[in-house]
């Protein structure tokens, strides 16, 4: 389960996937309200693309994080640490102004059902 740590949340393995579960629910609203998520898993990066929290991720062995970002629109060099960083990192930077607009213009292109998602986890 996460964990919430200063102001970040600190993703381990997303575990919940059953529709409506109760873990589910509460690690996705707390992940909405957060300043930040230092993560190294694909689908935490998709939730917080989905809910505008800014995060960084740890590279792994595959390039789908980064691809992700790109198709946001987002640098991935920006939002991308290696692992052995983790313990350096002194804050998660906000989305710029540039980096919000794609953001927006990438989730008004997706299907209505990552809207109606997004309303059901922030409401």
């Amino acid at each position: 389960m996460s964990r919430v740590v200063g102001s970040w949340v600190l993703s381990d393995r997303y575990r919940g996937h059953r529709d409506g579960d109760a873990k589910t629910v509460d690690h996705l609203q707390r992940l909405g309200e957060a300043k930040s998520l230092v993560t190294g898993r694909f689908h935490q990066v998709c939730m917080a693309l989905a809910l505008g929290t800014p995060f960084l991720a740890v590279r792994s062995n595959t390039a789908k994080i980064e691809a992700l970002c790109r198709d946001a629109g987002l640098d991935p060099t920006h939002r991308m640490v290696e692992p052995e960083e983790i313990p350096i990192v002194q804050s998660v930077p906000p989305f710029s102004a540039q980096e919000q607009k794609c953001l927006d213009d990438w989730r008004s292109g997706l299907h209505p059902q990552w809207t109606r998602l997004r309303d059901w986890i922030l409401s």
